[in-house]
């Protein structure tokens, strides 16, 4: 998923996703905004770009609070009450040329991702991992409180569950207003990222000609330019074409007017477990449609995958692998679902109220002009070197349009590490195999480095340790014994190569096993470590025990 980032003042190359730009009229109602750093408009965007490490409810009481002490009384746009909220996000207009050091040609301004006023969004924050993650994570306390009755889905779920949804949006609508909360007094020098609303096309090596929402168009001039174009999802496929109300994209799904009875999703990977696990829970009868035999997408192990799917069809997931979609019609206020098996050529439909189409995300470099300029590509992705540069000495790209993982962390790393080398020098790193994946269900999935299948495949010996959460005391308590963790390490020298994660924060536990794999660890290391008791985590020590000394005395 791709990442949209501002990047603020060069010296500091901390690169973070925000959420649109806010121009007080009072800019000097917020700490640290000065008039006199607004520019010859007095309208400039006040942005300091920062890691923001804050909850959805931080985020929104944050935004409040920025918010009145801007004197706006337009702060029901964050709870949706607005009908058309960015009008007070009003961006600053270049009313002369000016000469930039640097610019971030983000993802163009669609109105189907970003609002038709071209509002900045981060995909994993409002559309992805975000609000599947924390509605699963409603629905996981609920079942353990009892407050939703045995099968959490009896009590206010549409409530709940918009409540979770508009968190989400408040992250988007409020990370600049948060931001802006937290910029010290003095600190000038801070503020000094233009935001233009349009849709921007490269028009030579350093400039960009921006189509402004307004009609107007500008054309800007850097020394350097990014390219953060990001992915879209792909909808148009030859048995079926996306309308967002009874045949959705991961886009539509979140916006539902009511919960379908029948849910069929077509596509057994990432996106798709997460969407139809939210949906399983509200109480849909869920049908997931996978052409592979194994869930999850590319890179989860094998048997991680056979275990999570087992889990997910205790859950009421209903599966058919290795089938293909042949077609996909309305009739009669349903969707019919074409099938075909792979493998015995077996054909039937399926009936549903409403599909689920995610088969993936492609690169978005439309209208980009990166070729016309000279831009090499290599396939489908912008071909870049060891420091991101194309072959247009000054633009560079990062994120879902280069090689490697399409997720939000690579990208916000190739962000920073550009932004540090252009200001520094310091040559660019970052192993594409250390990268982690994390699978926002419940329990979560995640792992880092190899699966048993690559290294097979390689031909690497290896050794194996597994620890099973039913076994850890912290989890026992927490009644969510679901999973185990997988240690993988070289037969001769013990040098971690993958760790592999089944449990309800996963994602989180995964951290210390990338510190390992980056160091270049050994299962003994991780073995030896000593970790907090009791603690779920501590499966991780455990797992690599068994990888190091065949059994393991601690998790």
């Amino acid at each position: 998923m791709a990442l949209r980032v501002l990047i603020g003042y060069l010296c500091l190359w901390r690169v973070t996703s925000l959420g649109p730009s806010i121009c007080g009229s009072k800019p000097d109602a917020v700490p640290g905004c000065d008039k006199r750093d607004m520019g010859s408009c007095g309208n400039a965007c006040c942005v300091v770009e920062v890691a923001l490490p804050l909850t959805s409810e931080q985020a929104y009481q944050s935004t409040k609070d920025a918010l009145q002490r801007l004197g706006e009384d337009g702060f029901e746009y964050v709870t949706g009450g607005s009908p058309n909220p960015a009008d007070d996000l009003r961006p600053y207009n270049i009313s002369s040329p000016k000469k930039f050091q640097f610019i971030l040609q983000g993802r163009h301004n669609a109105p189907k991702y970003f609002g038709a006023n071209g509002d900045i969004l981060n995909f994993a924050i409002y559309e992805g991992d975000a609000p599947t993650s924390s509605v699963l994570r409603m629905f996981s306390l609920s079942r353990i409180h009892g407050a939703l009755g045995d099968n959490g889905q009896n009590y206010k779920t549409l409530s709940l569950l918009a409540k979770r949804l508009k968190a989400a949006k408040r992250v988007k609508y409020g990370c600049h207003a948060a931001i802006l909360s937290f910029v010290p007094r003095g600190q000038a020098d801070l503020r000094v990222v233009t935001y233009l609303k349009g849709y921007g096309k490269l028009t030579g090596p350093n400039s960009v000609s921006v189509a402004m929402n307004d009609g107007s168009e500008q054309t800007i001039t850097a020394k350097n330019i990014m390219l953060a174009t990001g992915s879209e999802i792909i909808e148009k496929l030859p048995f079926v074409e996306v309308d967002e109300e009874q045949i959705v994209s991961s886009t539509g799904a979140l916006d539902l007017k009511q919960v379908p009875e029948k849910l069929v999703v077509i596509g057994g990977g990432v996106i798709g477990l997460e969407l139809g696990s939210v949906y399983e829970r509200l109480g849909s009868k869920v049908t997931v449609v996978e052409f592979l035999p194994t869930i999850g997408g590319i890179g989860i192990d094998g048997e991680v995958s056979k275990e999570m799917q087992k889990i997910l069809k205790k859950q009421g997931i209903n599966f058919m692998m290795s089938t293909k979609v042949t077609a996909v019609e309305k009739t009669g206020g349903l969707v019919k679902v074409g099938e075909a098996n792979c493998a015995s050529r077996t054909k039937k439909a399926k009936d549903a109220n409403v599909v689920l189409v995610c088969v993936g995300r492609r690169e978005f470099r439309d209208g980009l002009g990166a070729e016309e300029v000279g831009v090499e590509l290599d396939g489908r992705k912008i071909k870049v070197d060891d420091t991101f540069k194309t072959s247009v000495p000054s633009i560079y790209a990062i994120g879902d349009i280069i090689h490697g993982p399409m997720l939000a962390h690579k990208a916000e790393d190739e962000g920073a590490m550009v932004a540090e080398y252009l200001a520094t020098g310091k040559h660019p790193h970052l192993d594409y195999n250390n990268v982690p994946s994390v699978l926002y269900t419940h329990p979560e999935v995640a792992w880092v480095g190899k699966s048993e299948e690559m290294l097979k495949q390689e031909g690497v010996e290896y050794r194996k340790g597994k620890f099973a959460f039913a076994a850890n005391g912290r989890s026992i308590a927490n009644m969510d014994t679901d999973g185990f963790v997988k240690v993988l390490s070289c037969k001769k020298t013990d040098k971690l190569l993958g760790v592999h994660i089944i449990n309800a924060i996963a994602g989180d536990i995964i951290s210390g096993a990338c510190i390992g794999i980056e160091y270049g660890a050994a299962s003994e290391d991780l073995a030896r470590v000593c970790m907090a008791h009791p603690t779920v985590s501590e499966v991780l020590k455990g797992a690599a025990q068994k990888t190091a000394f065949g059994k393991a005395v601690s998790g």
